[in-house]
């Protein structure tokens, strides 16, 4: 395909490389080619002909730009959906520049759009909310990897680490997983974890000692860290949690760690979320120096 094709002849080949990307997320997938589709009819309509004629401004435009709602009326994109449309240009833009187009695709998109500021930091979870979140890790029975990355959480993983984890990280007669990482550590697994990850193996297929646990491995590792997160917030919504101040796919572990500072202090807690500052572990649980001194 030569640099000079109009821009809407290169969509049918940019979407079928997306499809193919993400072929293992048809979710993810078709949300994306929705989202790209929009993303070329708004360069087209705004005078974007050639890809000589995209400009980052182009691009953040259309991040922001209204969209009609139920009402009628138009409202200006909230930062979290500039952010995604941001991303789903990053996808379209590395896919077209594989197949020739002559761009850059980190510098197409522009500035980087922040996340938006939450409303409340993430926190420990209640015995109430870890109760209900616990019997929410599966819609049925047989226990799925959305169970598997909620006990792999509970054991201290962040989304990347939990990602991470094979078959062989595992250790279910010592009751621990390894992560791997910057913050390389051995995680504890809970009564409930062990169980769950057996329930896990059991009833599906036998997984070789260097596969992925909670992944496959054809799963980018850009997006594999972004599989668990939006899992475990399919725990939090199916348990009546989400929305709650605080409470993120990131409470789980904290949860964890809280019960560690109250039984081991707060370096155990630090070494358990491998964070190499006592200060932001304090933070996150909650914790006020000397609150437990004599």
């Amino acid at each position: 395909m030569s640099s000079g094709a109009a821009l809407l002849g290169w969509q049918p080949a940019v979407l079928a490389a997306v499809r193919v990307r993400f072929a293992n997320n048809a979710g993810t997938a078709e949300k994306l080619a929705a989202e790209i589709q929009r993303l070329f009819r708004y360069l087209v309509a705004v005078g974007v002909l050639d890809w000589l004629d995209a400009t980052p401004d182009h691009v953040l435009a259309w991040c922001w730009a209204a969209r009609r709602r139920g009402s009628g009326r138009h409202r200006r994109a909230k930062q979290a959906t500039a952010r995604n449309r941001q991303w789903a240009a990053l996808v379209a833009f590395e896919e077209a520049a594989k197949l020739g187009a002559p761009i850059n695709p980190r510098e197409l998109i522009g500035k980087r759009i922040a996340k938006p500021a939450s409303a409340a930091p993430a926190r420990p979870l209640t015995d109430d909310e870890d109760r209900r979140a616990r019997s929410h890790a599966d819609a049925g029975l047989v226990a799925t990897r959305r169970s598997a990355m909620l006990a792999l959480s509970y054991a201290g993983g962040t989304a990347s680490e939990v990602a991470a984890v094979r078959m062989g990280d595992v250790d279910l007669d010592s009751g621990t997983v390894e992560f791997s990482g910057t913050a390389a550590r051995i995680g504890p697994l809970d009564e409930w974890g062990v169980e769950t990850l057996w329930r896990f193996v059991r009833n599906n297929p036998p997984l070789a000692v260097g596969a992925l646990l909670c992944v496959t491995d054809a799963t980018s590792v850009s997006r594999a860290a972004h599989t668990v997160t939006v899992r475990l917030g399919h725990v939090l919504k199916d348990a009546g949690l989400s929305g709650r101040p605080g409470v993120t796919a990131r409470s789980f572990r904290l949860t964890t760690a809280r019960r560690i500072l109250d039984s081991h202090g707060i370096e155990a807690a630090a070494r358990f979320l491998g964070s190499p500052s006592l200060d932001n572990t304090a933070t996150s649980l909650g914790y006020r120096w000397g609150q437990h001194d004599g």
